[in-house]
């Protein structure tokens, strides 16, 4: 027989008093045979919904930006900065990417942390060249596109049951 932890849902032996994620097995009382595998796998959902959206965008994006490394033009100092802290969110992305469409736990804080990064990025990217070349004036409504993309993404991955049920290994 099998225990269930209600908090994470991974399965324990019957002598555990603790599961991995911290809970006390102790207090949770379940019938011998509630434990089926099957239904257990049968309940966890693949990448679908919105996430087929959002799983586009992550690995579209590391493209978009190389290519707009690729394209640029150099000019002052700090577009090479740019460059060089663009390449590293690249990265990030890619880690991301794998993770998310490997369905691992972590994705989703990783996701979150993504979504704030290119966010962060970007503002600050604006500011710098506004500084830097006063005549240049960026979009600030992209900005805040992007911002309030960004925010209704946290949100999903912070509240859906689709997020919580696809990314538990």
């Amino acid at each position: 027989m099998y225990l269930e932890c209600p908090q994470c849902h991974s399965m324990n032996s019957e002598s555990a008093t603790r599961c991995a994620c911290g809970f006390e097995l102790t207090s949770v009382a379940q019938p011998e045979d509630s434990i089926d595998f099957a239904q257990s796998e049968r309940d966890r959902q693949g990448i679908g919904g919105w996430l087929i959206l959002f799983g586009t965008w992550l690995v579209i994006q590391p493209v978009v930006m190389l290519y707009e490394i690729l394209t640029s033009r150099f000019q002052l100092v700090i577009d090479v900065l740019i460059a060089v802290l663009l390449s590293a969110i690249i990265i990030f992305n890619l880690f991301v990417a794998m993770r998310f469409l490997q369905q691992r736990r972590q994705a989703p804080k990783l996701v979150i942390a993504l979504l704030m990064l290119t966010l962060i990025f970007a503002i600050t990217s604006m500011v710098a060249v506004s500084l830097a070349e006063p005549g240049v004036s960026q979009e600030v409504a992209s900005i805040g596109r992007a911002a309030i993309w960004n925010l209704i993404w946290i949100m999903y991955f912070i509240r859906s049951k689709r997020v919580k049920k696809t990314f538990i290994y």
